[in-house]
């Protein structure tokens, strides 16, 4: 009977791959040949395994007619698990119904006719159709249009009772005195599997934006409050586009605008040297995106609006970090009243989708790329050991020269939407309000790790050495701090910097594009276009890689370019001050003519303070023991750092940019200055120390970035 049960194994694994990948093709997941049969094999031999141990366990305890019964109730409870263990909502419960019907609807026939093998498979692959797609909706349905998602149901459901219905007819066929015949079956796993082959190797893609949340600020009251001529502003002037393009993970010192040896951001150098009144490195409040992005969208300290990670001494730390407050107006909604068309398009589709920075933009955009779909809508990407999902574990253990042919197991693909396409989507937004006044957010996620420069780009600064056994980014070698660096080695870690560097340029290349299009739709030079990066990035400085984990430089020196609208180009800077992240809104607002809200920490061009602060909560995923915070205060070109563990340094950043000699206690005067900075901020934190956890779904798409292993 092992032989037997082995067949039947891959009979159920086969047939869950041929759901699997169908369904994923169906939502507009990217998926290749290569990675059809990958899953044939990895199913089919968990499938064989399962089997086998049944056959070993199982059957001395029953009778042999009775294997199939196990192996359904085992797989039925496993779709169980995965549809209803994560998620709420109704999604989760409707899924757990399907999933239970599909079982029955293989076991009674077992049990009622175990000699009816061949009209099993049907209804096997039914089940398996019936349980992904429950799958699917219970993870994905309320990211999902209703229209869409209803369409998608009905999909999924006649996917399912099909091969159902084709076991009834066959049953129906067959003389009750013989074994039925091959046909109807043999047609039907045949025209199955034809359909699941040709749906994903032709166009036939559902029309699916995943995460694109479309008017979650109530448009039909922006919509009234915007003026009667939403042109003017309340001046009288011409109210100008206002554009912001965050370039996620750009470090200001590797551009050549600010004296980088090589060539990054030609375009980029010759707009800040034309057309800009604000073209200079600056301090941002954090080295993490979230935080950082919330400090663009609410001008507040990540202190205040609450979007940051765990506190050092949090007993249960949330898995990411804590939701901005609700409390506070976002950007997007202050230009919503100022009477602008609000849209976002967001490469990053974890951070400011899941903690509440997409609240007021009227259409926003945060789908992932396509070559992502399949890691959320598989049960390997469903399923977790350790913590980590079982398809990045097996894109790690199978050979490069399987999984570069594959689109979804492929390590060299990335997860979010590359530039272009995030371009391509901001142009058609722009086209599609030719008339009216338009707040416009990008974020372009292409220098941020893993660094897969494309193929015309990889190898323009650096060539890959031999012997590297990683792909994009070594994240592995994270958690080794200072060691991690060490095992990387000098080649490797020139090459990794390489790679980041042609991603600039590959951003650059896009920056270029889109300008270039608002000229020639007449929009550029009324435009208010604001350049900015969240955070920077480390390649060995300190210990560190990639970033999060410290307040110097390499971490939080970003760029940031500013060209005001041609008629407004006298209502620039005249006295700025030290310009932060948490200093746009406010800038915004003046130049578009809205009120800044009372909430606002920042001031328009940091009018009227003379420092930067910058912030770190603790970064518990990296294994600091202990966790610690950071604060940072910075006066002209001092520097002044603070842990929550009581450690001092101060830097004297003309001198030692690098960050290397700690002069604690050289300047008492402006150390005691920070100190005052600082006790001020604790006192507002601690009126302020609350917040919400972030969901299970939510968790799933940071895990996805890289945010959270």
């Amino acid at each position: 009977m092992i032989r037997e049960s082995l067949i039947l194994g891959w009979i159920l694994g086969g047939c869950h791959a041929l759901a699997e990948t169908t369904l994923i093709g169906w939502c507009g997941g990217e998926l290749t040949v290569a990675d059809f049969l990958i899953l044939v094999l990895v199913y089919g031999s968990l499938g064989a395994m399962g089997g086998a141990l049944l056959s070993i366990f199982v059957l001395p305890l029953v009778r042999p007619r009775c294997l199939l019964v196990p192996s359904i109730l085992a797989y039925t409870a496993m779709g169980a698990w995965l549809v209803v263990g994560p998620y709420r909502g109704w999604h989760p419960w409707f899924g757990l119904v399907v999933v239970l019907l599909a079982g029955m609807g293989v076991l009674v026939p077992a049990l009622r006719r175990p000699e009816d093998h061949l009209g099993l498979v049907p209804r096997i692959v039914g089940a398996c159709f019936l349980t992904v797609g429950a799958t699917i909706i219970a993870t994905e349905g309320g990211s999902l249009d209703p229209a869409k998602r209803g369409w998608l149901v009905a999909s999924f459901a006649v996917a399912g009772t099909a091969p159902f219905l084709v076991a009834l007819a066959q049953r129906r066929r067959s003389s009750p005195h013989h074994r039925p015949g091959l046909g109807v079956a043999g047609l039907a796993v045949a025209g199955l599997l034809a359909l699941d082959l040709g749906l994903w190797l032709t166009v036939w893609p559902a029309d699916i934006s995943w995460h694109a949340r479309r008017a979650p600020a109530r448009p039909e009251e922006s919509r009234r409050a915007r003026p009667e001529d939403p042109r003017r502003d309340r001046g009288g002037g011409e109210r100008p586009d206002v554009i912001l393009i965050v370039l996620d993970t750009v470090r200001a010192d590797h551009m050549d605008l600010f004296g980088y040896s090589r060539e990054t951001m030609p375009s980029l150098a010759r707009f800040a040297r034309s057309d800009c009144v604000v073209a200079r490195p600056i301090v941002s409040c954090a080295p993490s995106s979230l935080a950082s992005h919330g400090s663009i969208f609410t001008g507040m300290y990540p202190s205040s609006h609450g979007g940051h990670k765990p506190f050092a001494d949090d007993a249960n730390p949330p898995p990411f970090g804590y939701f901005v407050r609700d409390d506070v107006k976002t950007l997007a909604e202050a230009m919503t009243e100022t009477g602008y068309r609000t849209v976002g398009i967001s490469a990053n589709h974890g951070v400011l989708s899941s903690f509440g920075l997409d609240r007021g933009f009227e259409t926003y955009d945060a789908t992932p790329a396509r070559s992502h779909l399949p890691e959320r809508l598989s049960w390997l990407g469903t399923f977790r050991v350790r913590g980590k999902s079982a398809s990045r574990l097996l894109r790690r253990r199978l050979p490069r020269s399987w999984t570069r042919r594959a689109a979804w197991l492929n390590p060299d693909v990335p997860h979010y939407r590359r530039g272009e396409e995030v371009i391509d989507l901001a142009m058609s937004r722009i086209e599609a309000y030719p008339d009216e006044q338009l707040f416009l957010f990008l974020n372009l996620m292409d220098a941020h790790s893993p660094y897969l420069p494309v193929s015309k780009l990889a190898d323009r600064f650096v060539e890959r050495p031999s012997g590297i056994d990683w792909t994009g980014y070594p994240h592995h070698l994270l958690d080794g701090g200072a060691a991690g660096v060490e095992e990387i080695g000098p080649q490797n870690l020139e090459f990794i910097i390489g790679q980041y560097d042609a991603e600039l340029l590959y951003l650059d290349g896009q920056c270029r594009r889109f300008f270039d299009a608002l000229k020639a739709a007449g929009r550029y030079d009324e435009a208010m276009i604001i350049v900015v990066s969240d955070h920077g990035e480390s390649f060995g400085e300190h210990g560190e890689l990639h970033h999060g984990r410290s307040l110097y430089q390499s971490q939080v020196s970003v760029p940031l370019l500013i060209k005001l609208p041609r008629s407004r180009s006298g209502v620039g800077p005249a006295s700025a001050g030290p310009m932060q992240t948490v200093d746009l809104f406010p800038t915004i607002l003046r130049v578009a003519g809205g009120e800044i809200p009372d909430t606002v920490e920042g001031s328009p061009w940091a009018v009227g303070r003379n420092h930067s602060l910058s912030e770190r909560f603790a970064h518990t995923r990296r294994g600091e023991r202990p966790p610690r915070e950071l604060v940072a205060v910075t006066l002209g070109n001092w520097k002044y750092i603070r842990t929550s563990t009581g450690e001092e340094e101060s830097y004297d950043l003309a001198d030692d940019p690098g960050e290397l000699k700690n002069l604690i206690g050289t300047d008492p005067v402006r150390e005691e200055e920070a100190r005052r900075i600082i006790a001020a901020r604790d006192a507002r934190l601690l009126r302020l120390r609350s917040g919400s956890r972030i969901d299970r779904a939510a968790l799933e798409r940071l895990r996805s970035l890289g945010y959270v292993k």
